[in-house]
C-alpha cells in the first residue's frame, strides 16, 4: 500500500503557546510522533498536539504504519514556526497606522473547523483602534551593521598575531609583508574610529598604558592595494598573576590523577600544568597556598585552561576551585568545551568568574588561598587536562563562543548572516539524521559556514554511536 506524505493545516504557531494543527494526507490513520526530533508532541484523533511550541522551529517526526503488523510504514519531518516575543513585537508595529504609536498588543488563538488553532495578533494604537492580524505575517529581519573601514577597507582578523592576553607591553606582530604601515587605536564604542600611534611604522608593535580599552589596527599596502587588519584582543591593563603553573612544588594529586608539567604551547611562561585522569572520578591536583590575597579586590578571576584535540573523544570539562579560610569555594566556569580542531579550536579557552559571585571570596581581608584543578567528564575513559594561567583583575579575558544546535534551517537563513554580517564566527552542532534533509541545514549549507570559518561539532545526543568512534567531525568525514 502506498503511503503518502503528511501534511499539516498549519505550521505557523506562538513560542510558549498550545499547538494543534490537523494533519492531511492520512491513508490508515495509524501514526505516532517518533522521539528522534523536537518535544512534547502528540497525536489524537488525526490532530498534531502541543501543550506549548518549545523552540522558534521545532521539528516533528510522524510515522504512518501500513495495516497489519511487521509490514511498511513512512516517516514524514515537518517544522513548525513559533513566533517569538520580538517577532510578535515587530508585527504589532508593522501593523500600525502612519503617525499612530503603539499603545499595546495582545495574541489571540482561534479554534477552526478542523480542530487547528489559529493565532493573531490584536493590536492597538494610541487613538484605540484596534487591528487583528494572522500570526506569522511579519518576521524581524537582521539590520547589518555597517562595518567601519580604514584606509578604505574593513580591517580583518587573522593577519595580527594573538597575543597571551592582550595586556599592556605585550608584542603585536603583522604577519604579512605590507609597506607604508601605520598602526591605530580603534575606538569601539559607536562610532568607532580609528586614531594614528606616532611612531608605530614597523611591523611589531608594543602595547601601550594609553591603548588600554582600544582594539589595535594596522593598515598598509600590498601589491598597491590598501590594506587593513585588527588584533583579537582589546588591550587590557596587566592582571595579577596569582598562579602560573611553571613548578610541581607543593602540587598534590588525589583520586588517581597523574600530574606533570607540559612544555607545548604555553601562552604564560615556559610551562602549563597537565592533570591526567586514570579513568576515576574526582582525579585532581591541589596546591594549598598559591599567596596571601585579599580575593574581594581581585575583580575578575580567569583561568586558562585546555582539553586538547581528541580525536577520539567529543567533549571534555575541567574544574577550577579556590580554597579560602581552609575551604573549597567557587571558581572559574567554562562549561561545556569541544575537543574540536581549527578554525576556532573550542577546547582552549578561558574560564572566568568575577569574585562577587561568591560571598566568601567577595568578603574583604587578606588571607592563605589554595587551588585545586583538574578534570571533568569522559569518565571511564583518561583525560588530559592543562592550566596556563590563574589571573586576577583580568576582566575581559572571557571567552564566548556562540554554538547552535540540532541543524535548525533558521540558524542558516537567520543567524548565520546575521553573525557573519557583524564579523563573528559560530558553530553548529551536527545532527546526521538531519543533515540528510534538504529543507533542514544539510550538507551543502553545513559546508558552506564551515568553509567560511564556523566550526561544526558532533551532537552528543543524535551522534553517541559516532562520538564514542570517531569523535571530531572532521575525523568522521575522513
Amino acid at each position: 500500500m502506498a503511503l503518502n506524505a503528511l501534511t499539516l493545516s498549519t505550521t505557523q504557531g506562538v513560542q510558549g503557546r498550545p499547538f494543534q494543527a490537523a494533519i492531511s494526507g492520512l491513508t490508515t490513520g495509524k501514526v505516532e510522533v517518533l522521539g528522534d526530533a523536537s518535544p512534547g508532541f502528540s497525536v489524537v484523533n488525526g490532530n498534531l498536539m502541543s501543550q506549548g511550541l518549545p523552540y522558534p522551529v521545532s521539528t516533528v517526526a510522524l510515522r504512518e504504519y501500513e495495516p497489519g503488523v511487521g509490514v511498511g510504514y513512512r516517516d514524514t519531518r515537518i517544522e513548525i514556526v513559533a513566533a517569538s516575543q520580538a517577532s510578535l513585537m515587530a508585527q504589532a508595529l508593522a501593523a500600525i497606522g502612519v503617525g499612530r504609536k503603539l499603545a499595546r498588543y495582545r495574541v489571540a488563538g482561534t479554534r477552526q473547523p478542523d480542530g487547528s488553532i489559529a493565532y493573531s495578533v490584536v493590536v492597538e494604537d494610541d487613538l484605540g483602534a484596534t487591528v487583528p492580524q494572522p500570526v506569522g505575517s511579519v518576521t524581524p529581519t537582521p539590520t547589518p551593521i555597517p562595518s567601519p573601514t580604514l584606509n578604505g577597507v574593513v580591517p580583518s582578523y587573522g593577519l595580527v598575531s594573538a597575543t597571551a592576553d592582550g595586556s599592556t607591553g605585550q608584542t603585536y606582530t603583522l604577519n604579512a609583508a605590507w609597506t607604508n604601515v601605520q598602526w591605530y587605536r580603534m575606538k569601539l564604542a559607536s562610532p568607532v574610529s580609528f586614531t594614528a600611534i606616532p611612531g608605530a611604522t614597523s611591523a611589531t608593535y608594543v602595547s601601550q598604558a594609553a591603548d588600554e580599552g582600544y582594539r589595535l589596527a594596522v593598515a598598509g599596502v600590498e601589491s598597491g592595494a590598501n590594506r587593513a587588519a585588527k588584533s583579537y584582543h582589546v588591550v587590557l591593563p596587566p592582571p595579577v598573576i596569582l598562579e602560573d603553573f611553571e613548578s610541581l612544588t607543593n602540587w598534590t594529586a588525589a583520586n588517581g590523577a597523574d600530574v606533570q608539567l607540559a612544555t607545548d604551547s604555553p601562552a604564560y611562561g615556559t610551562k602549563r600544568l597537565q592533570v591526567t585522569s586514570t579513568g576515576t572520578v574526582g582525579a585532581t591536583a591541589t596546591k594549598n597556598d598559591i599567596g596571601s590575597f585579599d580575593t574581594s579586590l581581585l575583580g575578575t578571576i580567569a583561568v586558562l585552561g585546555d582539553v586538547g584535540m581528541d580525536a577520539g573523544r567529543q567533549t571534555g570539562g575541567m574544574s577550577v576551585v579556590l580554597k579560602r579560610f581552609g575551604a573549597l569555594q567557587a571558581g572559574p566556569t567554562f562549561g561545556t568545551l569541544y575537543e574540536t580542531p581549527s578554525p576556532l579550536l573550542m577546547g582552549k579557552l578561558w574560564g572566568a568568574m568575577h569574585v562577587s559571585d561568591n560571598a566568601s571570596l567577595n568578603s574583604p581581608g587578606g588571607g592563605t588561598v589554595g587551588l585545586v584543578v583538574g578534570p571533568t567528564g569522559d569518565i571511564p575513559h583518561s583525560k588530559v587536562t592543562k592550566f596556563d594561567a590563574l589571573l586576577g583583575k583580568a576582566g575581559g579575558r572571557a571567552t564566548i563562543a556562540i554554538v547552535f544546535d540540532d541543524l535548525k534551517i533558521t540558524q542558516y537563513t537567520f543567524a548565520y548572516p546575521l553573525m557573519k554580517s557583524l564579523g563573528i564566527p559560530g558553530g553548529i552542532n551536527f545532527v546526521g539524521t538531519t543533515s540528510s534533509n534538504s529543507s533542514a541545514f544539510d550538507m551543502p549549507k553545513i559546508r558552506e559556514v564551515y568553509a567560511d570559518g564556523w566550526d561544526v561539532n558532533l551532537d552528543s545526543t543524535y551522534n553517541d554511536n559516532i562520538t564514542s568512534s570517531f569523535g571530531t567531525c572532521r575525523r568522521s568525514q575522513s
